[in-house]
């Protein structure tokens, strides 16, 4: 699934970016380049392609076109709006997911045949990937705490092996067991299982 963002909608909504945004002099440089890293990581969650769109004009950029770690960057041109972009990208893949709280945008988005999902709603399932020593300290309202199933990888601890109640030294009965050498790991797994929460809760919103 394809899901083109908003960049500045998003990250002017999400307290942590905004605060870093205004910090001063390369403060929208770093609240840009976290935003990124951040998507990057949900897409190598999710499997989702991610496009982000940001105004070039508001940063001066020079190129217009820019990849990182999955992510694709596009930036508006002189006299183009990042909106524009926004319904050009969702003009050329119907079936696509635009996240936006830019009513302009998401009408466009929908009149061109994709989903729209508002950008809090967007963060939660992005921060919900995101292990909880390393999501954002700010969030935006309902995010923290506030997830809906499934266990967020880093979230929470796997069993421990051995066997419940026995001694160290007791065997379950049947002798030990060797296992599979081709049955994936408990991450891996575990993994999987996020990718699939996400992608229905995205597709169900």
């Amino acid at each position: 699934m394809k899901v083109i963002v908003d960049g500045y909608n998003l990250l002017r909504r999400v307290p942590a970016l905004a605060a870093m945004e205004r910090s001063g002099p390369g403060g929208m440089e770093a609240a840009r380049n976290e935003l990124l890293r951040r998507l990057a990581g949900y897409h190598h969650l999710s499997g989702n392609g991610v496009t982000v769109v940001f105004d070039g004009q508001s940063v001066g950029a020079v190129t217009r076109f820019d990849r990182r770690s999955g992510v694709t960057v596009l930036y508006s041109r002189q006299g183009e709006t990042a909106d524009a972009v926004i319904a050009g990208q969702a003009a050329r893949e119907p079936g696509s997911t635009v996240v936006s709280s830019d009513r302009e945008v998401q009408t466009a988005a929908r009149n061109a045949g994709c989903r729209t999902v508002e950008v809090d709603r967007f963060w939660e399932l992005v921060c919900e990937g995101i292990p909880r020593s390393r999501a954002p300290r700010a969030a935006p309202p309902g995010a923290a705490g506030a997830q809906t199933g499934g266990v967020a990888p880093g979230s929470g601890k796997a069993a421990r092996g051995g066997v419940s109640g026995g001694s160290p030294g007791n065997a379950p009965r049947g002798g030990a067991k060797k296992g599979n050498p081709h049955r994936r790991s408990k991450a891996e797994r575990r993994r999987e299982l996020e990718q699939n929460l996400l992608e229905r809760r995205l597709r169900g919103r």
